[in-house]
């Protein structure tokens, strides 16, 4: 659905937001809001930032990390849904081996097990494992009412966030 041309149809039972890297319009926010709240169901897959590659390609450098803003974050906090601007690092992650370093976990890719899945959700019931590359967290707090929210992948309780350390 192009929101910047039309509203999200009346038959529509869910839509799915995946990685959005620009704001939304305050007239596409609405649409979401209007969505929502006439009964509408979201996923949501955001990254809280942009990763941009040195331009010299002479010298390594580290990335430079922009926050990504797009509007979300405003609008899914009046319905209980917080959305991090850290990363989400965790101990259950897959390993690979570096010379002179030996085996290493890559914790920026948290590795969720089916017990960390939602078995009775429709978008997980069906998955073993699912990897996450430099994932955000998105987290329900004081839900209103009339708002409910299905977690379908949560890390391990060996995760932690990055804060502003990369």
């Amino acid at each position: 659905v192009n929101l910047s041309e039309e509203d999200i149809p009346v038959n529509v039972q869910s839509i799915i937001i995946n990685g959005p890297k620009t704001e939304f319009t305050e007239a596409e926010l609405y649409k979401i809001d209007q969505y929502l709240m006439k009964g509408g169901n979201i996923v949501l897959n955001l990254d809280p930032f942009e990763q941009i590659a040195s331009q010299n390609p002479y010298q390594y450098q580290m990335p430079e990390y922009r926050a990504i803003e797009t509007g979300l974050e405003k609008l899914l906090s009046k319905y209980g849904v917080e959305m991090g601007k850290e990363y989400v690092f965790d101990k259950k992650s897959p390993t690979t081996y570096l010379d002179n370093f030996g085996e290493k976990n890559i914790y920026d890719i948290p590795q969720v097990e089916k017990k960390n899945l939602d078995q009775k959700n429709p978008v997980s019931k069906n998955m073993n494992l699912v990897m996450f590359f430099n994932a955000g967290f998105i987290d329900v707090k004081d839900l209103p009412e009339d708002v409910s929210a299905s977690v379908i992948a949560k890390s391990s309780p060996e995760s932690w966030l990055s804060g502003n350390n990369f």
